[in-house]
């Protein structure tokens, strides 16, 4: 069994650098990263949007646990895409725990 974890590139600012750093908490934990990189997911075709996701889930395996920081700013048809697709190919073999950072404080700290 693995662990994994999604990092946000493409993505300057707080949120970039708030995903890189759990990511990075994680891979001092032995945790595998999983780049996903902001762009225009909206001009994907189907099958470009099937490319992207198998590229970033190669090294997932059955029984695994994936950590899907969020948001990834991609929208919902990726999100939806990318969860959905691991419990199709995984089934319930694969856990999957979706890390909703709230980076608003974040935003005003220093700010008062």
């Amino acid at each position: 069994m693995r662990v994994h974890i999604t990092s946000l590139y493409g993505m300057m600012g707080v949120v970039g650098v708030s995903q890189r750093r759990t990511a990075e908490i994680g891979r001092q934990l032995g945790f595998n990263e999983l780049g996903i990189f902001r762009y225009p997911v909206e001009s994907d075709t189907d099958v470009e949007l099937s490319k992207r996701y198998d590229g970033i889930s190669a090294g997932i395996g059955s029984g695994d646990i994936v950590i899907y920081q969020s948001p990834t700013f991609n929208g919902t048809k990726f999100d939806d895409y990318f969860i959905t697709n691991l419990r199709w190919r995984y089934g319930q073999s694969v856990k999957v725990i979706i890390f909703v950072e709230d980076i608003v404080p974040m935003m005003y700290q220093g700010n008062e």
